[in-house]
């Protein structure tokens, strides 16, 4: 949250947030496409395929309405078996949720909903797992770049 030292108007701060991640996003995701096209390369290396985009948004929105359950029950196990521990911070949008008026929260929901998935999947699976598997093919490039994935996302709550 480097951004919210920036902001000094609080009404601001959400869309700031906002901007900042959709805004580093697709310039990233513009050098990605720029880097990739000036090597020869074509954007269906990362994974990324117009014409079957439909079909995979809807295949990933089914995906994700059939785990949510399974992640409700996996979450109420985790809080009964961890429910004495104190070490743990909160995530930290649970703060601004709770400051937030109901404009700051799509902004919020955009980001945390729309904006870190879209972003990250181009990341892990587009560019860090296309790269991977040019070296190592197969299993291990899946493994490594989900090693790194889960070690930039460490348990909370």
């Amino acid at each position: 949250l480097g951004v919210a030292a920036l902001v000094d108007d609080r009404a601001a701060l959400v869309p700031a947030l906002a901007a900042a991640q959709f805004g580093s996003g697709f310039a990233a995701l513009g050098y990605l496409a720029w880097r990739v096209r000036r090597r020869g390369g074509s954007l269906a290396a990362m994974g990324l395929h117009a014409r079957r985009l439909p079909g995979d948004l809807l295949c990933g929105i089914g995906g994700y309405a059939m785990a949510v359950p399974l992640v409700g029950a996996l979450g109420a196990l985790s809080q009964r078996l961890f429910e004495n521990r104190t070490d743990t911070e909160p995530n930290p949008i649970f703060p601004l949720l709770a400051a937030s008026d109901s404009g700051e929260r799509v902004w919020l929901f955009l980001m945390a909903a729309v904006g870190a998935p879209l972003m990250e999947e181009l990341f892990f699976r587009g560019a860090l797992f296309a790269a991977f598997r040019e070296r190592l093919r197969g299993w291990p490039s899946a493994l490594l770049s989900s090693a790194v994935f889960a070690s930039l996302h460490p348990v909370q709550d």
